[in-house]
């Protein structure tokens, strides 16, 4: 731990350093000091790397450089302002008038919350209020509406309940902290739509909170990388904990839990870069009409993919390298999750045009085997994924469209190579060094 520590210290004095050398570059990932294997980064030394990634970057430019300057590196990372004290959850009594009220209105269809009481259990608190083919547009939209503290803190409760990364998260004590971080995140996002910086800030009326199945997941794994192996976590680094979990949930939530803004973005993002980049690829996803961009079918495996990160499409090793290159904010996240998705299918394009020959095969295949993706344990070389997800980001961004198709045909005369010529190559190659080694005769 140390030792990994010292040695990220002494190659990258800055955080600039860190993010293009250590984190794009790869650097973070190799043994170093000649030694070019692979290493595996522990969560407590992730932990120490994401504080150094996220650690009040808005102030790089103010004060003097030095070693007290947040732009530098070091063992111990200060996390001033940024978030104040986490406040505990409120005590909710089963005579409360919000109780009552939610109670009484057994069948009252005006209520966004009714409660079925006749010895039928609810299995979620949020119910639809308007008929889902009613096409008024005065009525707002589920996220615009949110949801009470009784109700939301109820659906947390469940969904931590089924929380399954680690087996500490069974614990009543593991449980009952994740419930104070989540019921912090979303106390910080309701009053920040309202203006408020603070989850301390006093406030007239009760908030209203947006939390959406999938958010607990994403706080489970920032949590397991600052937890020890019994799952206790120390006061200041909950705090850490928060800070990073807002810090990737800010953009995060905007652009993937809102089904109108994920649309757009499939629409403006992922489809216009599928096609530019692979337009094969394009064609097979979006197989009705090869000019369209966007097509429902897709949504199914997109909503997964892009709200958990990968975290169900990817082993958790993976994942949590994509996540070091996403926290690192040199790209818009919306453009950085569509490049990585561009990325991992130009890297499965042989599996797909093989699949896709099948004359059985048809759309549903396609978005089933997108669906299952996680569930062959084949690695997608994460590395090299995200190397080319840079590519195409960078293209992107300078908006030269013409250069990410290139980027994808290099990466596959690369990566593509026939099986049978890459084992002779190697034997070839082993028969050198073998002469090599015996010396001249």
């Amino acid at each position: 731990m140390q030792d990994f520590r010292q040695r990220v210290i002494r190659l990258y004095s800055t955080r600039e350093q860190l993010i293009q050398q250590g984190v794009w570059e790869g650097g973070l990932y190799r043994a170093g000091d000649g030694d070019s294997s692979s290493i595996e980064v522990c969560a407590a030394d992730r932990a120490w790397v994401w504080r150094s990634l996220l650690l009040n970057p808005e102030d790089d430019d103010a004060g003097e450089a030095g070693a007290g300057s947040p732009r530098y590196i070091s063992q111990d990372a200060i996390l001033s302002g940024a978030v104040g004290s986490l406040v505990p959850v409120p005590m909710l009594s089963s005579g409360s008038s919000e109780s009552a009220a939610a109670v009484t209105n057994v069948h009252n269809s005006v209520s966004p919350v009714r409660r079925l009481v006749n010895g039928v259990r609810k299995l979620t608190p949020k119910e639809t209020v308007v008929h889902p083919l009613d096409s008024v547009e005065s009525v707002p939209a589920p996220d615009e509406t949110g949801m009470s503290l009784a109700d939301t803190l109820e659906i947390v409760d469940l969904d931590l309940s089924r929380l399954m990364l680690a087996d500490i998260f069974q614990k009543p004590a593991v449980h009952a902290l994740m419930r104070k971080i989540m019921y912090n995140y979303l106390l910080l996002d309701s009053r920040r739509g309202r203006g408020e910086s603070s989850v301390n800030s006093a406030q007239d009326t009760p908030p209203l909170f947006h939390y959406r199945q999938g958010y607990h997941e994403v706080l489970g794994v920032v949590y397991l990388q600052f937890a020890a192996e019994d799952g206790d976590i120390p006061p200041e680094s909950v705090r850490f904990v928060l800070y990073i979990f807002a810090k990737l949930m800010q953009p995060l939530a905007a652009h993937f839990y809102v089904e109108k803004n994920l649309l757009y973005w499939e629409t403006h993002t992922f489809s216009r870069m599928l096609k530019l980049a692979a337009p094969d690829l394009h064609a097979a996803f979006y197989p009705h009409n090869s000019q369209a961009e966007t097509h429902p079918h897709n949504l199914i495996w997109l909503i997964r993919w892009t709200r958990l990160l990968f975290l169900r499409e990817l082993s958790l090793k993976e994942t949590l390298v994509v996540w070091d290159h996403a926290l690192t904010f040199a790209y818009p996240l919306e453009v950085f999750v569509a490049a990585v998705i561009v990325a991992v299918l130009v890297s499965r394009r042989r599996d797909i045009a093989a699949m896709l020959r099948d004359a059985d095969a048809d759309a549903d295949d396609l978005i089933e085997y997108m669906l299952q993706f996680g569930r062959a344990g084949k690695p997608i070389g994460v590395l090299k994924v995200c190397a080319l997800a840079r590519k195409l980001c960078d293209a992107w961004e300078c908006g030269q469209y013409r250069e990410l198709r290139g980027c994808c045909e290099a990466f596959a005369r690369e990566h593509d190579v026939d099986p049978n010529r890459k084992r002779l190559e190697d034997r070839l190659r082993r028969g050198v060094r073998r002469s090599l080694a015996q010396g001249p005769v």
